[in-house]
């Protein structure tokens, strides 16, 4: 059975690595430009179900010093941050989720 079980998510990795590469979802993403603002309704758009269903609400504030556009692998940071929501809506009944965007200073920028 375990054997079983074990082939069997094999089999479903493949797939999944079989869709990546079709879709053109794997890691090795080059950067391109990403609109925050798009960022921002994406995210909200495809967590609304999950909002609806648990009674929540999501609110994503962007920081006024945080550039509107920048290069990015935006592909892998919208997957990350809609993982991060959705998980959190998946777990939060009747109340708020907020996701805040702040722009640090740092040396590397």
């Amino acid at each position: 059975m375990i054997k079983e079980l074990e082939e069997s998510l094999d089999m479903i990795d493949r797939i999944r690595y079989g869709f990546k590469i079709k879709n053109n979802m794997l890691l090795d993403e080059k950067e391109t430009k990403c609109e925050l603002f798009e960022l921002q309704m994406s995210l909200i758009y495809s967590n609304e179900i999950i909002c609806e269903k648990n009674n929540n609400m999501l609110e994503i504030k962007i920081d006024m010093d945080m550039p509107t556009n920048f290069n990015t692998k935006y592909m892998i940071i919208k997957r990350v941050l809609n993982n991060l929501i959705s998980n959190s809506l998946k777990h939060t009944f009747n109340n708020n989720v907020y996701v805040n965007f702040e722009f640090m200073e740092s040396e590397y920028l």
